[in-house]
């Protein structure tokens, strides 16, 4: 038997200051003002579990439903995480990772995966921690997950694949960038619906599902998952990596009209980052459905980046 030891203790926490209050405070005022600041700290701490804790989803399909023969394939995080994929092989001597969105899994990448796959590349899909069939209760949002991204590349690595290309959508696209700051394994990236930092996800995601104001909750939420978690949600910030990835390309894909992760954060990635890069934005599509709204024209640009991106690169960065 499983237990969530964050809402245990939260719970036993507050039942001990409601016996506390009830015993020692004789102010009606003072219990009525201690009692709405319980009541405003259990609120943010069910807030950040919220942001830490989607539920599993796991897709029903696989690769096969899609047309193509694959293997189910492991590897272990250095924080001792067991990641869960498939590998599609290809006709080429490159090799794509699709990184999924929060809340999904790799099933949710098939589309892309295929028309990939056609065009000849390997195709490496795994779901992160907290996510699919891998192991981990939370999600950071990107923050841990980078460490899922790594471990990708290291089993790429070890089947001696070098020319490795990374695709990514909202939450993957975020890890695809932040993944390629920390190593010049990934040659070139492409980044749909992904978000700057911690902060701005959290932000955007209330705004369009509950309706939640910034203030006065989410920032104490933020903390509060943060310390969950133990790390500082300001960190994950992609203004302070972006530049780390020149002089490798990127490509940024955002949806117009994107309700859930708005336009300018797609914008404000490509403003900061390096060159050499490209942005696409595309009239008419909500969040994560560019491919659905372009399909044809999606498929060919993505496919015309990571055939240049991947020829192009510098001998100096192959072993």
């Amino acid at each position: 038997m499983s237990y969530n030891y964050p809402a245990l203790i939260v719970l036993i926490s507050s039942l001990a200051i409601v016996f506390v209050v009830s015993k020692f405070v004789k102010s009606l005022p003072k219990r009525v003002t201690i009692y709405l600041l319980l009541i405003f700290f259990v609120y943010c701490f069910k807030a950040s579990q919220l942001i830490i804790s989607p539920p599993r989803f796991r897709s029903p399909y696989s690769p096969e439903d899609f047309g193509m023969e694959y293997r189910d394939i492991n590897f272990l995080t250095e924080d001792g995480i067991d990641i869960r994929g498939w590998y599609i092989k290809g006709t080429e001597k490159r090799t794509i990772i699709l990184c999924h969105p929060y809340g999904m899994d790799k099933g949710d990448c098939l589309p892309q995966a295929r028309f990939l796959n056609r065009a000849g590349y390997n195709i490496l899909l795994f779901d992160f921690r907290g996510h699919g069939n891998s192991e981990g209760k939370y999600s950071s949002l990107g923050y841990y997950e980078i460490k899922d991204l790594l471990a990708g590349v290291s089993f790429l690595k070890e089947k001696g694949e070098n020319r490795i290309g990374a695709m990514g959508f909202s939450m993957g696209g975020t890890v695809a960038l932040l993944g390629a700051s920390l190593t010049p394994d990934i040659n070139a990236v492409v980044s749909e619906g992904a978000y700057l930092s911690f902060h701005s996800a959290v932000y955007s995601f209330a705004k369009c599902y509950y309706h939640a104001p910034k203030y006065p909750f989410l920032p104490p939420a933020i903390w509060t998952a943060g310390i969950s978690l133990r790390f500082k949600p300001k960190e994950l910030n992609l203004k302070h990596h972006l530049h780390k990835i020149s002089p490798r390309p990127i490509l940024i894909i955002h949806s117009r009209e994107d309700r859930e992760m708005p336009v300018s954060e797609g914008m404000e990635i490509f403003n900061t980052a390096g060159e050499p890069k490209y942005l696409w934005i595309v009239s008419d599509a909500e969040h994560l459905e560019c491919y659905l709204k372009e399909g044809k024209r999606y498929k060919e640009k993505v496919l015309d980046f990571f055939a240049t991106s991947l020829r192009t690169i510098s001998s100096s960065t192959i072993p």
